[in-house]
C-alpha cells in the first residue's frame, strides 16, 4: 500500500510555528506523528505530552535545549542535513522541554508516540550517531548511501521509536536490494538542490517524492527509493515498535537478496572496438 503525503504549500517554506503532516489515528494510522515546526527569530517555546515520548531534531538552525528546567541543558546548531549529523534530544511522557531560538530562523522535525513508560531524557549528539556505508563496492556502487542511526532498541529500550537519517547520492538506490519488516515506517524527505525528486516503491505502487514529502510504510511493504541523478536525497525515518514485536532490523525480498553476493554476475554491455 502506498500512502504518499505531499503538499505543494511546503515546497518552498512551512509557516511559522508547528504543521502536522503525518497525525496518530488517521486513515492508514503508523501510530507515530510527525510534524514541522519553525521557529520565529530569538522565539522560545515549551513542549510536554502527557501520554507521549517526543523526539525532536534540528534541520537547520542554532538553539538551546532546556530539559525539565536546566536539569539538563544543551546549545546545539545544524546548518544542512545534508553536510552535517543529526542533533536534538528524546524524552519520554510528563517531561517538559523548552526551546529558545538563537537565529533568525530554526526549523525543527518532531516525532512523537504514545508510551506508557518513563524513560531518562538522551540529547543526540553527532558523536554518538551510528553512520554506516551501505551497498560500497556492491552492485558498482549503485546502492552505496549512508545510513545514520540515531537511536534503536539498542541504546534506547524503553523508547517506542527507532529513528535514524539516509543520505541517498544522486542516481543510486538505497532501502536496496528491497526489504521490509512488519512495524509501520515513515520517510519524511528533503532534497539538495531543493528542485530534486526521486522515486519510492512501497510494494507494488511507485510514486515521485520530491523536497518535504513524507511516505507511509504499513503492511511489510517492500521500500526501494532511488534519487534523479544531479540531486541528493535525504531522509528521515521513523519506525514504530509493535507490542511484543519491536523492530531489530529487516529481511530481504528473497528474489532480490542473491545481489548481497560479493561475486554476483551483473550484466555490463560488451567493450565496442
Amino acid at each position: 500500500m502506498a500512502i504518499h503525503i505531499k503538499n505543494k504549500e511546503y515546497r518552498n517554506e512551512f509557516d511559522f510555528g508547528y504543521t502536522p503532516i503525518v497525525k496518530i489515528g488517521e486513515s492508514d494510522d503508523t501510530g507515530i506523528e510527525l510534524g514541522i515546526r519553525v521557529l520565529k527569530p530569538f522565539e522560545k517555546y515549551e513542549s510536554a505530552e502527557s501520554d507521549k515520548e517526543i523526539c525532536a531534531l534540528l534541520l537547520n538552525g542554532k538553539v538551546n535545549f532546556n530539559i525539565e528546567n536546566l536539569a539538563l541543558y544543551y546549545q546545539a546548531s545544524r546548518n544542512s542535513v545534508f553536510n552535517q549529523e543529526p542533533v536534538g534530544f528524546t524524552v519520554s511522557k510528563n517531561t517538559n522541554v523548552c526551546v529558545e531560538n538563537l537565529e533568525t530562523i530554526t526549523r525543527l522535525i518532531e516525532i512523537k508516540t504514545l508510551n506508557p513508560r518513563n524513560f531518562k531524557p538522551q540529547y543526540i549528539f553527532p558523536r554518538n550517531v551510528k553512520i554506516e556505508e551501505r551497498g560500497k563496492e556492491l552492485l558498482g556502487n549503485t546502492a552505496y548511501r549512508l545510513v545514520k542511526t540515531i537511536f534503536d532498541k539498542k541504546n534506547a529500550p524503553d523508547s517506542n521509536l527507532v529513528i535514524g537519517e539516509v543520505i541517498n547520492l544522486p542516481g543510486k538506490w538505497s532501502s536496496y536490494p528491497p526489504h521490509h519488516h512488519p512495524q509501520p515506517e515513515i520517510y519524511f524527505y528533503q532534497f539538495e538542490p531543493k528542485q530534486g525528486f526521486g522515486f519510492a516503491q512501497i510494494g507494488d505502487k511507485v510514486v515521485k517524492v520530491q523536497d518535504n514529502d513524507a511516505i507511509k510504510i504499513l503492511d511489510g511493504a517492500d521500500h526501494p527509493q532511488v534519487a534523479a541523478p544531479g540531486y541528493v536525497m535525504w531522509y528521515l525515518w521513523v519506525i514504530k515498535h509493535l507490542p511484543n514485536n519491536p523492530y531489530l532490523g529487516f529481511e530481504y525480498d528473497l528474489e532480490h537478496e542473491w545481489l548481497l553476493n560479493e561475486k554476483a554476475k551483473i550484466w555490463q554491455p560488451k567493450k565496442r572496438r
